[in-house]
């Protein structure tokens, strides 16, 4: 399988987790590492999911930057009406070459909403960890991809 082919996987469901991070019940679909990255990353299910308050986190284990390659870590996904947005709050994001390590981010889905509430986007997500700032090129910048449920 290509990244390409990676990508566009269908959404068959999501992986359920509690609010310290351990998975209940697992879509083994959900946050496969990419062909390209997978050496060298590992991204855990978002937690907790599903999701009854704005914020969620997920956690980013990276063993090696590809000597230098990685550039910059962003979680994204796409509104309702098509458009692209990151979900990372500016606070507290990775630096541009993200050092080796664990890292928590905090993932703010109330960016996919219009009116700033989890309501209006109820139901299910997918959301991309990629390898540069709101990259629309999913074949090339692909890292992971998970599915998130959000309650009304």
């Amino acid at each position: 399988m290509d990244s390409c082919d990676f990508a566009d996987s269908e959404i068959k469901g999501y992986t359920k987790t509690n609010t310290q991070g351990q998975v209940t019940d697992e879509d083994s679909d959900d946050w496969r590492e990419s062909p390209t990255y997978g050496l060298y990353v590992r991204v855990d299910p978002i937690f907790p999911n599903p999701v009854r308050s704005s914020n969620s986190t997920l956690r980013i284990t990276l063993y090696d930057v590809l000597g230098g390659q990685l550039s910059n870590i962003d979680v994204i996904a796409r509104k309702r009406d098509g458009q692209w947005v990151s979900l990372i709050p500016t606070l507290g994001r990775p630096k541009s070459i993200p050092d080796v390590g664990i890292w928590l981010l905090p993932v703010d889905l109330t960016r996919l909403s219009d009116n700033g509430t989890l309501s209006e986007i109820s139901g299910l997500h997918r959301i991309y960890v990629v390898d540069s700032p709101l990259a629309t090129d999913l074949c090339t910048s692909i890292i992971s991809y998970g599915e998130v449920f959000i309650l009304p």
